[in-house]
């Protein structure tokens, strides 16, 4: 909804100075270029300068929700049944979490 709005107060702000060029244009090709150019850049500006904060909010929220949440065991096993690939990135994170080995302890001189 707020992608919306703001691409709407966009091309209304950019309506004032590309709207009275195109009423200034003798030809309707321009009347319909500057209003193409309008949308473009109202488009542009609202990826630009709120989709942004539009993920960062959404990511935010999101780390805000399952904080301290557990992974149901019941959800593991069918993601796992249903997908080969969750159950090998499954295996590849759980490969990193594993120590290695005893690290070598660095002899004294």
């Amino acid at each position: 909804m707020i992608n919306l709005l703001a691409f709407f107060v966009f091309f209304l702000v950019l309506l004032f100075p590309f709207g009275t060029l195109a009423v200034m244009a003798k030809s309707g090709i321009w009347k319909f270029f500057w209003l193409v150019l309008t949308v473009v850049l109202a488009y542009c500006l609202k990826l630009a300068l709120v989709n942004p904060f539009s993920m960062t909010s959404m990511v935010i929220t999101f780390n805000r929700t399952v904080a301290g949440q557990e992974p149901s065991p019941e959800w593991e096993d069918r993601l796992e049944y249903a997908s080969d690939k969750f159950r090998q990135l499954k295996e590849k994170a759980l490969e990193e979490l594993r120590p290695k080995g005893p690290s070598p302890m660095p002899t004294p001189r």
